[in-house]
């Protein structure tokens, strides 16, 4: 499991760092919680141990994963719904879980979405959150800068462009 000095991703939210874990007692029992400092914007998450995975803390991916997800970003496959509410309900969903797979489905999705008309203002937003999410993971696996991760993934998308036609 995850120990003090780890660092996470806490979905929606970014890397995290495990600062302490405390114990509470909560309705009579005491249930042990990890203390997680978001780094993205210096807030502090209490997660408890028993239920961290479940809400989606994890590890953050390593290079093999990297690798994966530019070749699902170069590659054809594509989530596409007709339906604007549908694509932003699954969408937010896909978001919500935190896994890198999920959050590279919402880029792709509104990438190509984007190239047809103008996103939406809460569909920009996830898309933005979505890139900068990324980014700042693989900087941060990678030991580079966000900007240039982020460069990788707009070219990434574009060849995915002539992957799909």
């Amino acid at each position: 499991m995850f120990q003090v000095g780890d660092k996470v991703v806490y979905p929606n939210h970014g890397i995290g760092l495990i600062q302490a874990m405390n114990e509470f007692e909560v309705v009579g029992e005491k249930i042990s919680f990890f203390n997680v400092l978001i780094l993205a914007s210096n807030s502090t998450v209490k997660v408890p141990s028993n239920n961290a995975v479940a809400v989606g803390l994890r590890e953050l991916v390593d290079k093999k994963q990297i690798k994966d997800v530019y070749a699902y970003l170069h590659g054809s496959d594509l989530a596409r719904y007709d339906d604007w509410k549908e694509r932003f309900k699954v969408n937010s969903d896909l978001m919500r879980t935190g896994k890198m797979n999920d959050m590279a489905v919402v880029l792709k999705s509104l990438y190509f979405v984007s190239l047809e008309k103008t996103l939406s203002f809460r569909e920009k937003r996830m898309y933005e959150r979505a890139i900068n999410l990324i980014a700042m993971e693989f900087a941060e696996v990678r030991k580079t800068s966000s900007l240039e991760i982020e460069k990788k993934l707009m070219k990434a998308l574009a060849e995915g462009v002539e992957a799909i036609g």
